[in-house]
């Protein structure tokens, strides 16, 4: 599978073509599809990507998510920016249930078309039929051309998501760059939590299928992975907000 978080690329053409929709709906729709894998805690699922799973489980998971990322996590976010960065990044408050739904269902249908390319009961994996051809017979004969789609696009939208990232930092002043006094070790110190509890997310789902191939192992890793962050993120802003209510 393309790594769920590349999906995130996709959200981003879209929030270009319709700049109001609320960008943060519309990233985690695009990764909703695969959030059955995260309950399932293995890397398939059997209704997040179907027609009625756009509509049963991808538009209210989605929302859901959406509304935690509103209430609870952003705030904390926005709080660990640099001041000069978080002032320019303003949440969309007046983004409506509705606007969020339709960005959810529009990012949800971006990561299963994106999907129908590079599977093997991909639609047009289906439809046609040299995708399911043997891509480089010379170099790797099991390799189909709609695994190297796959493979390939989980590169490029991992480096998209990078420059719009890199991008956005540098075309800020460098004083709107600076962190107030401490800022920085709070900011470090959650990247930390997130890295260690998503590592361990990894190894641990990963240590299931240990006596399985590589490809099955980092499978279970990579959502793993996911899982361990997810949860990093909620128990920060947990203690976050209870911090902020103390002071």
């Amino acid at each position: 599978m393309p790594l769920t978080p590349s999906h995130a690329a996709a959200a981003l053409l879209l929030e270009r073509t319709w700049p109001r929709m609320p960008l943060a709906a519309l990233v985690i729709g695009s990764m909703s599809p695969d959030f059955e894998y995260l309950l399932r805690l293995i890397p398939r699922g059997e209704f997040g990507h179907t027609p009625m799973g756009l509509l049963l489980f991808c538009l209210p998971v989605g929302l859901v998510v959406w509304g935690v990322y509103r209430a609870w996590i952003r705030p904390m976010v926005h709080d660990l920016l640099p001041p000069g960065l978080s002032a320019g990044t303003a949440p969309r408050c007046d983004a409506s249930w509705s606007a969020g739904a339709l960005a959810v269902l529009l990012g949800a249908v971006s990561h299963v078309t994106w999907d129908a390319f590079t599977h093997a009961d991909g639609f047009f994996v289906g439809l046609l039929p040299p995708l399911a051809s043997v891509a480089l017979p010379a170099v790797l004969s099991g390799l189909r051309w709609y695994q190297l789609l796959q493979h390939a696009s989980t590169a490029v939208g991992a480096l998209v998501i990078a420059w719009v990232a890199v991008r956005w930092w540098r075309n800020h002043p460098a004083a709107d760059r600076r962190f107030a006094p401490r800022q920085a070790r709070r900011a470090v110190a959650a990247v930390v939590v997130l890295s260690i509890v998503s590592g361990l997310g990894a190894v641990l789902n990963g240590a299931r299928v240990a006596d399985r191939d590589l490809a099955v192992v980092l499978g279970y890793a990579a959502v793993g992975t996911m899982v361990g962050f997810a949860l990093a993120s909620v128990a920060l802003a947990a203690y976050w907000h209870g911090v902020t209510r103390a002071d």
